[in-house]
């Protein structure tokens, strides 16, 4: 299977226009962003494709700056992901649930800070008075086994060819001949992340909504059809990432036909929502009320189980 600068390019304008299609049906914002996120991904991919560095030419554009800037724009972009699938998945429901729109909105938050705090590192060890230093490129006595990381490929065998502490896009030694990332990794302590938050991220937020049970199974099949078939795909460590966001437009539209198959976007608005709390908490309750013909979500703390009293 072999990836082509003109597939990036198809996929960036299928995503756009389905960003569109669906702002013009929906008028989500979030739900549009979350859909042409991807297809910038393919926008950076396409252009990365005139740069990448080749084993034809004993990987010489490693050593070119626009190279080494594509690729740290890649990695900005892998960062910022999990805020665009909140948009994506959570946005529909936003629509009729307040209980949703209140997850959303701290998943954003959260996915935000941690956008920042990988892009933030040599401020945070500024401040913290800590090792500001990347990790060591991985050796073949100790091999690197997780996305991204510059060194020795333990599956693959091979060392990436970046210039070491720079990061290079280039076009992987496999069969598959996809772009493949090596980007220089600062060592992970208390104050700063490991790759790993990104997977948390992505997945654990939605794997956990049991009152959802369309996210959880859309989310697992996200994982089989991302990072676990990327891995059937190509050994390389590297390439595994770049190729599962090549996928990703698939899986956005998988997502789409979802959402107007199960019909998430014609539920109507919930009237009241009830949280028990837990134990000696006193149970909470949103009310819908309607005033002049608008509908305003109401907060009602009941003081027993009985119905709760509409101001």
């Amino acid at each position: 299977m072999c990836f082509t600068q003109g597939m990036s390019v198809t996929l960036a304008v299928a995503s756009f226009a389905s960003a569109w299609y669906e702002w013009r049906s929906f008028r989500s914002w979030q739900y549009s962003a979350g859909i042409a996120y991807w297809g910038l991904e393919e926008v950076i991919q396409a252009v990365q494709h005139s740069y990448a560095a080749s084993a034809d030419d004993d990987y010489a554009m490693c050593k070119n700056r626009t190279n080494q800037m594509l690729t740290d724009m890649g990695a900005a972009h892998l960062v910022f992901q999990p805020v665009f699938v909140s948009f994506t998945l959570l946005s529909m429901y936003r629509k009729h649930d307040i209980e949703a729109r209140i997850l959303s909105d701290f998943i954003f938050k959260l996915c935000v800070l941690a956008g920042f705090w990988f892009v933030s590192y040599s401020w945070i060890c500024a401040a913290m008075g800590v090792d500001q230093s990347l990790l060591p490129p991985a050796t073949e006595d100790c091999p690197n086994y997780q996305y991204l990381y510059e060194g020795y490929d333990g599956f693959l065998n091979k060392t990436t060819p970046n210039q070491p502490g720079s990061a290079c896009v280039y076009y992987a030694p496999t069969e598959t001949g996809h772009l493949a990332w090596a980007i220089p990794i600062y060592k992970q302590s208390y104050y700063f992340p490991s790759p790993s938050v990104h997977f948390f991220l992505f997945f654990g937020p939605y794997i956990i909504m049991f009152k959802k049970p369309m996210l959880q199974v859309y989310v697992f099949l996200a994982w089989l059809t991302g990072p676990i078939l990327t891995k059937y795909l190509t050994a390389s460590v590297n390439e595994q990432p770049a190729i599962w966001c090549f996928n990703s437009v698939a899986q956005i539209s998988m997502y789409a036909i979802a959402v107007r198959y199960f019909g998430i976007h014609k539920k109507p608005i919930l009237a009241e929502f009830r949280h028990p709390g837990t134990y000696g908490e006193q149970p909470m309750t949103y009310v819908l009320r309607k005033d002049d013909g608008d509908t305003l979500p109401l907060l009602d703390l009941s003081k027993s189980d009985e119905s709760p009293k509409r101001c």
